[in-house]
């Protein structure tokens, strides 16, 4: 599931930059990029791409909650009690 979001990720991260290209002036220098930092480039410029992987992890994250809930559960309870002097009966300290 993960390498198909991975392969969509970087469909929508090609498509942007190939649409980006298209659209830039044709007298504007084209600078070369190799293909890790087109597609470096595409996800910090895309804001659907960082909205995408916003969703995976929240889903990733309601997975992780939703099983929380079959897991053992522990509780702790304590008192304590102090006395602001020490209660002596006969030679006894109580």
């Amino acid at each position: 599931m993960r390498s198909a979001r991975t392969c969509l990720l970087c469909a929508v991260t090609l498509l942007t930059a190939a649409a980006h290209a298209l659209a830039a002036e044709p007298n504007m220098p084209v600078a070369r990029v190799t293909l890790e930092q087109a597609i470096s480039l595409a996800l910090a410029r895309n804001p659907s791409v960082s909205q995408l992987e916003v969703e995976i992890t929240r889903a990733d994250a309601l997975v992780v909650q939703a099983r929380a809930a079959s897991y053992p559960q522990l509780a702790l309870n304590a008192t304590v009690t102090r006395l602001d002097d020490e209660r002596v009966r006969g030679t006894l300290v109580v």
